[in-house]
């Protein structure tokens, strides 16, 4: 019995090495299992047997357009010009074993290297600071902003916001590359020829040129909570003016993002990149949304800059709201100063009265006032208000006015009265 127990025990023995042996022969382990570049980028590829010993191998790379090269030492270069994902298989052949392979996957993205092109002369506004191009490059771990610029910019000590003659602005990123997500970009507000009907880009962070913090560096906020989540350094070489981001600040991005700007100095914008609806923009005046949901109140709280460049805000209230058919309202009208520069109120109609400076009964009597930062204008003036009983009489007025520039801005307010029985 001891016998026959002996024989199955070296019989099993020797299947057991066996199995082994086919392990040892059959196994091989390619390392990462797959990664993920850019188009141009290299991934270093190891192969093992089942114990983790080196073996002699030989590397291949799928066959067909697009998937790249991979060297005997294993390094694998992915191709240059990629316009779309695409995957690669790369796999290792035990030498002297052609049935002893293992393998990976390689994903490999687009070129995330970009560059939009601006026209030089396309200032607005002032006209201090025209850029001529963005351009981005990425490492895996930082996106690079270079902008050029046709003069060089003057840009504030380490902890001190920016001056009239300052270079200001946002950089603004659509991370996710999805319009409905984050927040309109600083360009649709503040650009001449917006705001627009439909938002370019949706911003989940920007770049805020209006401050440079204690460490030399821009703040990175993330949208729509407007976050602080970081610095951006700069570096100044003559009219290029380049932005280090960390991707992490970005939210761990993949570096594939939508990008415009819109930059000036601390009075006012001046260009934007790119122009969007227009190819050139020209000295069309600045009238960016107020209140703004986003920019506007951001500027206001965070440098205590009313709103970047020149703005105007209209009100108006009737008093009473409610009369019967016939009766005399007084409507009072107030233009506020919204904006960075002083302005001369220039005129002031209403759409069912006409031009309330010819009014008799008004105290809007010109020559209409210089109206300072942060400051207002009011008049009213009285009129005879007929309708029918529970009807809503809306009456619009439009001010205009001028910075010291003659640029022009324009806002209207309204007002309703009800007719009572």
């Amino acid at each position: 019995m001891s016998k026959r127990i002996l024989l199955v025990g070296l019989i099993l023995g020797v299947i057991g090495l066996a199995l082994a042996g086919c392990m040892r022969l059959t196994s091989l382990v390619v390392t990462p299992t797959s990664a993920i570049v850019e188009g141009g980028g290299t991934v270093t590829f190891t192969a093992v047997d089942h114990l983790g010993n080196p073996v002699a191998v030989i590397w291949s790379v799928s066959s067909g357009p697009g998937t790249g090269t991979i060297t005997s030492a294993g390094v694998y270069m992915a191709p240059p010009a990629v316009s779309v994902v695409t995957n690669a298989t790369i796999t290792a052949t035990r030498v002297g074993y052609p049935s002893i392979t293992g393998s990976a996957t390689v994903t490999i993205k687009p070129p995330i290297n970009a560059a939009l092109v601006d026209a030089a002369g396309d200032v607005f506004g002032l006209g201090t600071y025209d850029i001529t191009g963005i351009s981005t490059s990425r490492t895996s771990t930082t996106l690079t902003v270079t902008i050029n610029l046709t003069a060089s910019p003057t840009i504030p000590a380490p902890g001190m916001a920016v001056g009239p003659g300052d270079l200001a602005g946002f950089v603004c990123f659509d991370t996710d590359e999805i319009v409905a997500t984050g927040i309109p970009s600083a360009n649709f507000y503040f650009c001449p020829c917006g705001p627009f009907a439909a938002q370019a880009i949706g911003s989940d962070y920007f770049v805020s040129l209006f401050f440079v913090n204690a460490a030399g560096n821009y703040d990175i906020y993330k949208t729509p909570g407007f976050t602080d989540v970081g610095d951006a350094a700069y570096t100044l070489a003559g009219t290029v003016l380049t932005l280090t981001i960390p991707l992490t600040y970005l939210g761990g991005d993949d570096g594939i993002t939508d990008m415009n700007a819109v930059l000036g100095d601390g009075v006012g914008p001046t260009d934007c990149i790119p122009d969007e609806v227009t190819a050139v923009v020209t000295g069309k005046s600045i009238v960016p949304a107020y209140p703004s949901p986003y920019y506007v109140p951001f500027l206001l709280a965070t440098y205590g800059i009313p709103c970047w460049g020149t703005s105007i805000a209209v009100s108006k209230t009737a008093d009473p709201a409610s009369v019967q058919s016939g009766s005399t309202v007084v409507f009072t009208v107030r233009v506020d100063n919204t904006g960075a520069r002083s302005v001369t109120l220039t005129s002031l109609i209403d759409d069912l009265y006409g031009d309330l400076t010819e009014v008799q009964t008004t105290s809007c009597t010109p020559p209409l006032p210089l109206i300072p930062v942060g400051s207002f204008y009011n008049c009213d003036f009285k009129a005879v208000v007929t309708g029918t009983v529970e009807e809503s009489i809306t009456n619009t007025v439009t001010a205009k006015a001028e910075d010291d520039d003659g640029h022009e801005v324009t806002a209207s307010g309204e007002a309703t009265v009800t007719i009572e029985p």
